[in-house]
């Protein structure tokens, strides 16, 4: 309506304009050579009007007939795109309904229909419609057909990169995983995936240069990997015949957290195998004042004074010295048992042990005692005896995997066949404790 009132209104304008001009007076006078060409003004003006009205019609004519083709692509991608939505829903619904081969025809007719940009959701139905067939179907065929789009390149990518990870393929899986936060920078969820690729295809150095350009994306795992790494790049060098070396990456573990037992231990030994015997001295002992580990006892005995002439058992009163930083360490006892017996000081074996024993009932002073009884006495019935009580208790503490629950005498960086990074932790109350401790983390983690 509004509409049609405003073509009226336009054509009275036009009207009106032309009346106005054909009632002015005067007259225009064109001459050329002998000819003279008299128009009266008003008639002149509307001439002019109408031949504008014309042009203006024409060109208007001109500009729909040009736009034709356009508008009719345009209609027809709308139409193709309706289709494209319609087998998109129909798609969805037979996913819904388990329909799998349909879901993915129709997710294919649709992708077919919508343009390309749109196209991200028909490709993610399809991949899954796929994944769930079952069969034959390549595993990574449903990733391949996420890449085609932008929109849904990132989680084809992330699928090829699982797949390799469950093949076993973890160079495939890094180059896929480096790839994806190539394409995107900005998520740093990615960044995780690539350390830890890293770390399972033992590229330490990649994997430290990593951990140091985003440390405050990997928050902790930064701090708690980067001395292990040390370490690991540290026996490498030693086994390989580097010992300098070894040496400066055990110090920087060592500088990364000084209360890191296989860090102590190993700077230690460097410093011990370098001749600075008293280095090694103060720092192995500033350690075992802040924990009586039973990993610092081979050094304790490494350090052992020499003999000197008319001060007899060096060794018992250096371990005695030792122990009163811990009096009621279980190790530090144990310790002291152990030199008294090597020593043949049976009381105070005896007393080591006894004390010991007030602090834990671990297997290992059972084994001491039956080690005792076996140099003393030699009684069948009291050996016998203690042999029971050690097969019955714990050990005195192990290095425990926090994602198997298998228990290791002594640290290591990977837990093999499994391939798992700086998992173990010392558990220092015995092994039904350490699976109770164990069982809370998995059950915690899952």
């Amino acid at each position: 309506m509004f509409r049609a009132l405003w073509y009226v209104v336009k054509v009275l304008v036009v009207v009106g304009v032309a009346i106005f001009l054909l009632v002015q007076p005067g007259e225009i006078v064109i001459g050329w050579k002998d000819y003279q060409i008299t128009v009266q003004l008003g008639y002149a003006a509307v001439a002019l009007l109408i031949t504008f009205v014309l042009i203006a019609g024409f060109s208007e004519m001109l500009t729909r007939l040009s736009m034709w083709p356009a508008s009719l692509a345009r209609a027809r991608a709308e139409r193709r795109r309706t289709k494209g939505y319609r087998a998109l829903m129909q798609s969805l619904s037979a996913a819904a309904t388990g329909d799998q081969q349909n879901a993915y025809y129709l997710a294919h007719r649709a992708q077919k229909f919508l343009p390309e940009e749109e196209s991200g959701l028909p490709l993610l139905l399809q991949a899954q419609a796929m994944s769930k067939k079952g069969g034959d179907v390549d595993q990574d065929e449903p990733y391949k057909i996420l890449i085609k789009n932008a929109d849904t390149a990132l989680l084809g990518i992330q699928g090829l990169t699982q797949n390799a990870i469950l093949a076993g393929n973890f160079e495939k899986a890094l180059l896929l995983a480096r790839k994806a936060f190539e394409e995107n920078p900005k998520n740093l969820n990615l960044v995780k995936a690539v350390y830890d690729l890293e770390v399972k295809n033992k590229l330490w150095n990649d994997a430290l240069v990593t951990l140091d350009k985003h440390k405050k994306t990997l928050g902790d795992v930064a701090d708690q990997d980067r001395k292990v790494i040390y370490i690991v790049l540290g026996d490498m060098a030693k086994d390989q015949g580097r010992p300098d070396e070894a040496a400066a990456f055990y110090k920087k573990a060592y500088k990364a957290d000084d209360e890191f037992i296989p860090a102590n231990t190993r700077y230690i030994q460097s410093l011990m195998d370098t001749g600075s015997k008293r280095k090694a001295l103060s720092l192995l002992e500033k350690s075992w004042k802040r924990e009586a580990h039973p990993d610092y006892i081979p050094l304790w005995n490494a350090l052992v004074p020499e003999q000197k002439a008319g001060k007899p058992n060096v060794k018992f009163r250096w371990f005695q010295w030792i122990a009163e930083f811990h009096p009621q360490s279980e190790v530090a006892q144990l310790a002291l048992a152990k030199v008294a017996i090597e020593e043949q000081l049976w009381g105070e074996a005896r007393i080591a042990l006894v004390q010991a024993e007030k602090l834990g009932k671990s297997a290992d002073i059972y084994k001491l005692w039956v080690l005792l009884e076996e140099k003393t006495t030699n009684k069948p019935e009291v050996i016998r005896q203690w042999l029971d009580r050690a097969y019955q208790a714990d050990p005195s503490g192990a290095w425990v995997c926090l994602k198997t629950g298998r228990q290791f005498p002594a640290w290591q960086a990977i837990v093999e066949p499994e391939n798992l990074f700086n998992t173990l932790v010392w558990m220092a109350d015995g092994v039904a404790k350490s699976k109770i401790s164990i069982s809370g983390v998995l059950a915690a983690s899952s």
